[in-house]
């Protein structure tokens, strides 16, 4: 098992909050970080209006500036069907309750 500190960006690079990520099996920081965005949704943390500008950072706060450059597409296409997922879940239960 693997544990890293996550810590949570706004757009402006502003640390909002910071996880302590745990996954089993040897992991890239992208899988790290990917699960601290998860658990920041769930939390509730983070307003939802604000969750699309947020990225997640294995590096620690003093070295963000340098990892400013988008992370390639194939790192973050999981967290994007999340995210796609939890869009449809949502206006279904939304069409359930109309």
């Amino acid at each position: 098992m693997g544990t890293r500190l996550v810590d949570i960006f706004d757009d402006f690079g502003v640390a909002l909050c910071s996880y302590s990520v745990t996954l089993e099996g040897t992991c890239l920081d992208a899988e790290f970080e990917e699960a601290a965005l998860v658990l920041a949704e769930i939390s509730g943390r983070i307003p939802p209006e604000e969750f699309a500008g947020i990225r997640a950072s294995c590096v620690g706060i003093g070295e963000i500036k340098e990892q400013l450059e988008p992370r390639a597409r194939g790192q973050v296409i999981s967290l994007v069907k999340r995210r796609m997922q939890m869009a449809a879940a949502r206006s279904r239960k939304a069409a359930n309750r109309a």
